[in-house]
C-alpha cells in the first residue's frame, strides 16, 4: 500500500493515475486530505504576501553607525522568490485573490536574529555551576557531549534545539555539534526540517579530552566532513559546513593542518573555533605551540583565518592580533553571557569597532545562560558599561541580527528589510508587557522602546516568526 504521506500534488489528475480501490476508506480520506492540503500550500506559495504591522528595521550608515528606521503603519511585501520586495508605509489593501495578507495590527515587525556561536550538545547543561573555563569543560561539557554518540538521543535533542531557537526569533546560527558524525548529521537534518539557516560543524580534537570524544583517525574526520559537505552544503546557502577544531590546545599540528586543507579544498566551507577566551588558555597555547609568536599565529600557520572564519570570544587580544584579524577579515563571535558566567573577561567592543574587525553577538550556550538574543543584548550592554562604553539599542540589535547574518551569508548581499533580503523576521506584541505598552502610549522614540524591550522581553510576546516568508512559529508552536 502506498503511504499517503508520500503522495505529492503536482498538478496532474491523480484520480486517473492512482489506484484508489487498493486503499481502505480511512486511507482514501487521508490521501484526499493530503492532496487538498498540499494543493492549498502550493497555491499559497504562488501568491505574494503582504504583512502589516509596526515595521522596525535596523541599518548602518556609511560610517558603520547603527540606527533604526520605522514605519508605525507599516507594510512588508514578500515576493514569489521569498524575498522582501517592499518595505514602507502601508499601501492600499491587497485583495486576497492576488496575495496572502497578514495583519498584525501594531505589533513590531523586526529582522530576526543571527547567533554566530553556540554549542548544540551544551543546551541541556545551561546553568551548570560556573568554574573557570578549563575546569568547566572537564567537569560538565565533555561528559554531556559523550551522550551524543546515541543517535536517537541526538535526534530528539536536535529537534528541540532547533525549535527553541526559532521560537525566540533566531533564524540563522553557527553551531558546534559534538565530535560524532551521526549527531552532526542529525543536527543538520533538524535544521533543514525546521527551516533554520545554519553553519554546522562536527567538532574535531585529538588530545587533552576524554578518549571517547577524540578524533583518533584523521582520515575519518576528513571522510565525515566530505560526506556531510556533499549532502548538506548546497548552493542556496541555507545550510553550510564548518571545519570545527574545538580550540588549539585540543588539536595536534597534524589535525590543524588537516583542518586547513579541508577549508581550502571545499569552497564555501567555514571555519569555527575558539580564541583568546582566558589568560590561562593563552598561556597553555603558548606552552603547546612554543614556536608561535601568539595565539592567533597558531591558526594563521595552518591557514585557518579568513573571511569565512569565526573565532569565538577574542577577549584577551593583542594589538598585533587585532591588526591581523582586520587584514584577514576574520570574524569574532562576542559572547558576553558566557564570558560573565565563567569570569573570562570582557571583549573590548569599542576597540574592535575602531580596528574595523567584524564581529557579532552570540549566546555561546551552554556557558551562555540563555538561548535568547534579547538576554545577550542585556549582558553586552552591562559588560560594556564596565569598560566605560555605552551602547545604543541600535548597536545591540544590529549586532544580534544583520551583523551576524552578513558574516554567515555574505552572498545574500541584502539584509534586514532591504529590498532583495530574505524574508526572515519576527513579530512581537510589545503591548503584552505593561511597561512597554506605557512607553508606546507615550510615543517614546523607537530607540527607547527597543531598549526597554531588551529588559522586558518574554516568550509570550512572540506572535510569529517568518523564515523565507513562511510562518515557522506561531501561537507558541513551531510549524
Amino acid at each position: 500500500m502506498t503511504d499517503p504521506g508520500l503522495i505529492r500534488y503536482d498538478g496532474s489528475n491523480i484520480a486517473n493515475n492512482f489506484h484508489w480501490s487498493c486503499l481502505s476508506y480511512d486511507a482514501v480520506v487521508k490521501v484526499s486530505r493530503s492532496i487538498t492540503r498540499i494543493k492549498s500550500e502550493m497555491e499559497s506559495k504562488s501568491k505574494r504576501k503582504i504583512v502589516y504591522g509596526h515595521v522596525v528595521d535596523v541599518k548602518r550608515d556609511k560610517h558603520g553607525t547603527a540606527f533604526f528606521k520605522e514605519f508605525r503603519q507599516g507594510e512588508l511585501e514578500i515576493g514569489l522568490d521569498h524575498k522582501i520586495s517592499y518595505c514602507g508605509l502601508r499601501r492600499t489593501d491587497c485583495q486576497s485573490e492576488v496575495c496572502d495578507v497578514y495583519d498584525f495590527k501594531d505589533s513590531l515587525l523586526m529582522p530576526s536574529f543571527s547567533d554566530i556561536h553556540l554549542h548544540f550538545p551544551q543546551y541541556e547543561m545551561i546553568g551548570s555551576h560556573g568554574e573557570d573555563l578549563l575546569g568547566w569543560l572537564n567537569r560538565y561539557t565533555f561528559p554531556i557531549e559523550m551522550k551524543y554518540s546515541d543517535l536517537k538521543y541526538a535526534q530528539s535533542k536536535a529537534k528541540q534545539f532547533v525549535g527553541d531557537l526559532v521560537s525566540v526569533g533566531t533564524t540563522s546560527a553557527a553551531i558546534y555539534s559534538s565530535s560524532h558524525f551521526e549527531s552532526t548529521n542529525a543536527l543538520l537534518d533538524a535544521c533543514n526540517s525546521g527551516g533554520l539557516r545554519a553553519v554546522v560543524g562536527q567538532v574535531a580534537m585529538n588530545r587533552h579530552a576524554p578518549d571517547a570524544l577524540l578524533t583518533k583517525d584523521l582520515h575519518d574526520y576528513e571522510k565525515h566532513f566530505s560526506e556531510l559537505f556533499r549532502k548538506w552544503h548546497v548552493d542556496d546557502g541555507r545550510l553550510k559546513l564548518a571545519v570545527t577544531p574545538r580550540f588549539a590546545p585540543t588539536c595536534s599540528d597534524d589535525l590543524l593542518n588537516l583542518c586547513g586543507q579541508l577549508l581550502k579544498g571545499n569552497p564555501g566551507a567555514f571555519l569555527q573555533t575558539h580564541f583568546a577566551e582566558t589568560q590561562a588558555e593563552i598561556d597553555w597555547v603558548q606552552s603547546l605551540f612554543p614556536k608561535s609568536r601568539d595565539y592567533l599565529d597558531v591558526y594563521e600557520t595552518y591557514d585557518l583565518c579568513g573571511v569565512n572564519s569565526i573565532l569565538g570570544h577574542g577577549i584577551h587580544v593583542t594589538k598585533s592580533e587585532m591588526e591581523r584579524l582586520n587584514q584577514t577579515r576574520t570574524a569574532i563571535a562576542h559572547c558576553p553571557s558566557s564570558n560573565l558566567f565563567l569570569g573570562s573577561g570582557v571583549m573590548n567592543w569599542k576597540q574592535m569597532r575602531e580596528q574595523n574587525i567584524r564581529f557579532a553577538l552570540s549566546t555561546d550556550i551552554g556557558a551562555g545562560t540563555s538561548i535568547c538574543m534579547w538576554d545577550i543584548m542585556g549582558d553586552a550592554y552591562k559588560s560594556q558599561k564596565l569598560m566605560g562604553h555605552t551602547l545604543t539599542a541600535a548597536d545591540l540589535f544590529a549586532a544580534s541580527s544583520i551583523d551576524g547574518a552578513e558574516i554567515l551569508f555574505p552572498e545574500y548581499q541584502s539584509f534586514g528589510f532591504d529590498v532583495g533580503a530574505r524574508a526572515d523576521f519576527q513579530v512581537l506584541n510589545a503591548r503584552k508587557n505593561r511597561f512597554l505598552e506605557e512607553r508606546l502610549g507615550r510615543n517614546e522614540s523607537i530607540d527607547e522602546v527597543i531598549f526597554g524591550l531588551i529588559w522586558s522581553w518574554t516568550q509570550s510576546m512572540v506572535d510569529a516568526v517568518f523564515i523565507d516568508g513562511d510562518i515557522r512559529f506561531e501561537s507558541g508552536k513551531c510549524k
